[in-house]
């Protein structure tokens, strides 16, 4: 769920590092499981003299999630994510 959270143009991650402060082309994070279960990974493509900023951003973004957690938009954002591919899995089954 955080990853579907802190995914997308619509994440704060995002638009914070991309399009507020335009340190990075891309911005996304990643779940991992299979041999690496738990492991939560953020990325961004940016240029060498962006590095730390970018980095500073992300350790900004996990301390919030830390001790916030998600916003009550980003909650509801997610959910309604989630009640889509649902729905979508249905009528994909034709249940």
């Amino acid at each position: 769920m955080l990853n579907s959270a802190e995914n997308g143009m619509n994440s704060r991650l995002f638009q914070r590092v991309r399009e507020d402060k335009s340190l990075a082309y891309s911005v996304g994070t990643k779940a991992a499981g299979g041999f690496h279960p738990g492991v939560f990974a953020f990325s961004a493509a940016t240029q060498a003299d962006k590095i730390a900023d970018v980095e500073e951003c992300f350790d900004e973004e996990i301390s919030r999630l830390a001790a916030e957690g998600l916003s009550e938009e980003e909650r509801d954002l997610l959910f309604s994510c989630l009640e889509r591919v649902i729905q979508n899995l249905e009528e994909d089954r034709g249940l």
